[in-house]
């Protein structure tokens, strides 16, 4: 037999509420074994014992001050616990997590806009090299063009 069904059928037994085929078939399996037989047997001496024992007398408003402690415990140990409640808790969580995917998604998914004010730069120094009169000869012009225009390879060449 199953011990969790042993010990389902052990207050049947005491009780003696089996029939009686069930009852003989119970008490056969006890007599092969022993040590289900001894925890039968430690069950029936504690209710004996609880059953001898005399009832705690107690005042009559024992009741509703034991009600009222626990209460004001549980209380108690709520507000210790935290100082939010797990509903504020997970709003504030939320919103700080928004926060930083936006946040993220700013820092890496931005355009990077030092690369196009450095591009107008560079062609303001084109246009001014160009439509202003300078010292050099055409031949520096032409060269120093032509340095802009090879910077990091990724100008081309738009002279006419």
């Amino acid at each position: 037999m199953d011990k969790n069904i042993f010990e389902d059928r052990i207050l049947d037994y005491l009780d003696g509420s089996m029939d009686f085929k069930e009852r003989k078939e119970f008490e056969s399996f006890l007599n092969d074994n022993d040590s289900y037989k001894s925890m039968v047997n430690d069950i029936k001496n504690n209710i004996k014992l609880m059953k001898s024992v005399e009832p705690l007398k107690v005042s009559k408003n024992f009741e509703e001050r034991l009600q009222l402690k626990i209460e004001s415990l549980s209380l108690n140990n709520n507000d210790k616990k935290s100082f939010l409640s797990s509903s504020a808790r997970q709003w504030i969580f939320s919103g700080l997590s928004i926060f930083g995917i936006l946040v993220l998604s700013f820092l890496f998914f931005q355009p990077n806009s030092n690369l196009v004010i450095a591009d107008e730069k560079i062609q303001n120094e084109q246009k001014t090299l160009i439509e202003s009169p300078s010292k050099n000869s055409n031949d520096e012009q032409i060269k120093e063009l032509d340095q802009l225009d090879n910077f990091n390879g990724s100008f081309v060449n738009d002279k006419q």
